[in-house]
């Protein structure tokens, strides 16, 4: 690991742990409050990254072999949890994780540049009759061997089956247990059915 490795902040009562392998080029971590463990597995490629934590019992893990360009931002809320598959490649994220909601992104994923991931909307809206909040927190679940385009938003309640592609500037807020589909559009929808798709650069 080389010395653009820096730990900004780090409050007692929390565990860093960061392979040896792993290849550094910017990573920034600041991680206030107790019981937070952030867990980076062997071979992974951090660029750009920095890690915001300012809440207690919140974990991000990042699996062997991942490559991360982006941002991971828990905070307020405790007990938000973060895990990337092994060999998963993301170009360069935005990552808000609140509420103590989990975001998952499973194995084999290309996420592209410009992405939005975000459990929460940050702020609360209210019916006025029943002053009841309309707009809760929701878990985020991202599964095995999918392709997201650019500049998509993933949002709170979107579940993504496995093989499958996000078009370009989609907006996924929901979803379900289709496997091998295209989706695209704002908000998203399938489009195709019946797909797979290579990682081998074409043009």
């Amino acid at each position: 690991m080389n010395n653009k490795f820096r730990v900004l902040e780090l409050s007692g009562g929390n565990f860093l742990s960061i392979d040896d392998a792993v290849d550094v080029s910017d990573l920034e971590v600041v991680i206030r409050g107790v019981g937070n463990s952030i867990k980076i597995g062997r071979g992974c490629v951090l660029s750009k990254m920095s890690i915001l934590i300012e809440s207690d019992g919140n974990s991000i893990h990042l699996s062997e072999n991942v490559r991360f360009s982006g941002k991971i931002i828990m905070k307020i809320s405790s007990g938000n949890s973060l895990k990337i598959g092994s060999r998963t490649t993301i170009g360069g994220v935005n990552i808000i994780c609140g509420e103590s909601t989990a975001i998952k992104i499973g194995r084999d994923c290309m996420l592209s540049w410009g992405l939005e991931i975000r459990s929460t909307d940050s702020h609360a809206i209210y019916d006025i009759e029943s002053n009841c909040r309309v707009n809760p927190a929701e878990n985020i679940d991202v599964g095995d061997d999918v392709w997201v385009g650019a500049r998509a938003m993933i949002v709170k309640g979107a579940r993504i089956g496995n093989g499958c592609v996000v078009g370009m500037g989609s907006l996924v807020s929901n979803g379900g247990e289709l496997e091998n589909c295209v989706y695209a559009g704002v908000p998203a929808r399938v489009v195709r059915k019946g797909v797979r798709w290579e990682r081998k650069l074409l043009g």
